[in-house]
């Protein structure tokens, strides 16, 4: 897989309590705190006034339900913040002290080849299966240590831990748990009387990250960039089938609670 160093994002998965769609108490009684999220106050005052209320429940539905789909596309925290603060096209950019967790899934391109045979429209569907439930298990991960869904690069995925000591430590339990539970759950896959091996590595390292969102109001996608995404790119680049590889600078932050093996010939 090529990577790069810039990684850009409009994929997110959220939870069904974040993003679960609210349907109205009764067909004569608003849900007003559902409206206030797409309306301006003085708007919301006015259509309360002159609108009778099933006729704005009638398009209170459809809008809650466009609002899911939507933010199931962009990072968590980012669609948290879009509802809190509802700005088209707002270019902003910070500075995050933070770990970054780069997971890879080997074998998947032989997978896939061996579906593709089976024909188009059953081999694809196959292959999505694949992809969604193992996704689905590990996503469940990463969110169980806080951590962040960046991007998806195919099979490949590029998640980010913040908080004290850069979220070095939950980075790491988490890229434990994800290694045991490939090799419980996922190392031999079975589609379309078809088996293959499956096998994860992981690369992770830590760092200040410049974090932005760029882009005009006809698109918009939330970039990582700087150092250390380079240096998490080199760290799963170099990580063999079955590793968990960490930088010096993660080591350094989580060496007190990890028994780790050094390679001292790698320089990432």
């Amino acid at each position: 897989m090529a990577h790069n160093n810039t990684w850009g994002t409009n994929d997110i998965s959220i939870p069904p309590e974040e993003g679960t769609v609210l349907l109205p108490h009764s067909q004569d009684q608003i849900d007003w705190m559902r409206l206030q999220r797409y309306l301006p106050a003085t708007l919301r005052q006015d259509l309360a006034s002159v609108l009778p209320d099933t006729l704005v429940n009638r398009y209170a539905d459809p809008l809650n339900q466009l609002l899911y789909a939507v933010v199931t596309y962009v990072p968590r925290h980012m669609a948290l913040d879009l509802l809190q603060t509802p700005v088209v096209a707002r270019n902003s950019g910070e500075f995050l002290k933070g770990t970054l967790l780069f997971s890879d899934i080997s074998g998947f391109t032989a997978l896939s080849e061996r579906l593709r045979k089976k024909g188009d429209a059953e081999g694809a569907e196959a292959i999505v299966k694949v992809i969604n439930d193992y996704l689905d298990v590990m996503l469940a991960i990463v969110f169980k240590y806080n951590g962040l869904l960046i991007k998806f690069g195919g099979d490949a995925m590029l998640c980010l831990f913040t908080g004290e000591d850069y979220g070095a430590l939950r980075a790491v339990m988490a890229a434990w748990e994800m290694k045991q539970t490939m090799l419980t759950r996922f190392s031999e896959i079975r589609a379309l009387d078809e088996t293959v091996q499956l096998g994860m590595k992981v690369g992770s390292n830590s760092g200040l990250l410049l974090a932005a969102n760029v882009g005009t109001a006809e698109h918009m996608e939330y970039i990582l960039t700087g150092g250390a995404v380079e240096h998490t790119a080199h760290a799963e680049s170099w990580a063999a089938r079955g590793d968990i590889l960490i930088s010096r600078d993660s080591y350094a932050l989580v060496k007190d609670y990890l028994e780790v093996e050094r390679l001292s010939l790698i320089h990432i």
